[in-house]
């Protein structure tokens, strides 16, 4: 059972891979937000936020690491549109920064097409306990399952599963970022992955 769930966990995060790779190719979107003329030595300036954003985009740091997942991940900041606080049916963790932000994508699964939700990639600095008991007080009706290590909260009907990336629901997943995680290694005060799909 343990090797079926991490399968589907390797499985669920290739295919998120896939789609934000789709994304990053097909998307024609400009970012929302200007680049701010302000700079440090350690860190590209962050695009500033919309007063109604979501959350505030990280700022990309001027070295990065030598990881083959940081350039992949800094294309996909710099594709990435915020959606604004009304857009979005999930609380905001305070203090959280959006690293990913992806529209909804067209994809095929089992011969059938659809578009899946839009989603966001956030990271905080807060320990994963403290993330997990805001969600669970913020959502109290929602679903929420623990998947070694990761936590999920969803909205969806009682047969749902919330590793089903085409899931007519909203879902928050809050994971513990390992210390060989490409976010981790750029941004090495976060603690804390945030995963959110909401409902357009």
């Amino acid at each position: 059972m343990k090797a079926r769930i991490k399968t589907l966990c390797v499985l669920v995060s290739f295919i998120g891979s896939v789609i934000f790779l789709q994304a990053c190719s097909d998307s024609t979107s400009p970012t929302a937000n200007e680049p701010s003329a302000s700079t440090s030595k350690s860190e590209k300036a962050a695009p500033v936020a919309r007063a109604d954003a979501y959350a505030h985009m990280l700022a990309v740091p001027t070295e990065l690491p030598d990881d083959p997942g940081a350039p992949m991940l800094v294309m996909m900041m710099e594709k990435s549109v915020v959606p604004s606080t009304s857009e979005v049916n999930v609380p905001v963790y305070p203090g959280a920064k959006i690293m990913t932000a992806i529209g909804p994508v067209e994809m095929t699964s089992n011969g059938e097409k659809m578009i899946t939700y839009p989603s966001l990639a956030m990271l905080s600095a807060d320990e994963t306990a403290d993330v997990m008991a805001f969600y669970q007080k913020r959502l109290p009706r929602w679903k929420h399952h623990d998947f070694y290590g990761s936590h999920s909260f969803w909205n969806g009907p009682e047969d749902s599963n919330p590793l089903d990336i085409t899931g007519r629901f909203s879902l928050v997943s809050v994971v513990p970022l390992s210390e060989s995680d490409s976010a981790r290694e750029m941004w090495p005060e976060m603690r804390t992955r945030i995963d959110v799909r909401y409902e357009p």
